[in-house]
């Protein structure tokens, strides 16, 4: 089994992200609802706003979601997506960390 990481640079302030599996997703993780949550881009903070109807299947820093209330996400956060039964290829959950600014380990 490869665990293989691959590191995003989100653009622009002021943006939403939409995250989930349907077509208007930004970034796509197939398995997932439709639309599971939206990223705010502010200057300064980040938002992970979760859908209503699919908080349940994400996790930040270790513990599923309760509610749809908005995280005000942190340098290092991680946040999890787990899929629907079976998995995607045998993956049952899609981490992500959340860094505030860009790392580069090859520089």
């Amino acid at each position: 089994m490869c665990n293989a990481g691959l590191s995003i640079q989100l653009h622009g302030r002021g943006e939403k992200i939409r995250i989930g599996s349907g077509s208007g997703a930004h970034i796509y993780i197939p398995g997932l609802p439709p639309h599971i949550a939206d990223m705010d881009l502010h200057p300064g903070k980040t938002l992970l706003i979760p859908n209503s109807q699919a908080f349940g299947i994400i996790e930040h820093k270790g513990d599923r979601l309760t509610s749809a209330k908005p995280i005000e996400l942190k340098h290092n956060d991680m946040i999890a997506f787990h899929v629907d039964q079976g998995g995607y290829n045998g993956k049952k959950l899609f981490r992500f960390v959340y860094y505030n600014r860009f790392l580069d380990p090859q520089a």
